[in-house]
């Protein structure tokens, strides 16, 4: 099992649906801080826990340390302005649903 343990800096994900939380949890796997925007209140609060749900599969599967999952759940933040969560963030990954 591999898992990171150093804070690499901070990124932010845009859209906490589907994609967006997965990502997240990839790039807090990694060390980053990562900062989860949605426009609708209280999706990024849901995502985060979505992206716990998805870290115990991954315990399940080998992939992570069961003994890890807080310090990756803990570098996800919920932020509920978009300026905010851009705000120095060494890049940005926009996964907004594609809803016209």
């Amino acid at each position: 099992m591999t898992q990171q343990n150093q804070t690499r800096g901070k990124a932010a994900v845009v859209g906490a649906g589907r994609m967006g939380h997965g990502i997240a949890l990839e790039l807090a796997r990694g060390g980053f801080n990562v900062a989860v925007y949605d426009s609708a209140p209280g999706r990024a609060a849901a995502a985060i826990e979505e992206a716990r749900h998805d870290a115990l599969d991954l315990v399940a599967a080998g992939v992570l340390a069961s003994d890890g999952i807080d310090a990756v759940i803990d570098r996800l933040d919920p932020v509920e302005d978009l300026e905010a969560a851009g705000a120095d963030a060494e890049f940005v990954v926009e996964a907004v649903a594609e809803d016209l």
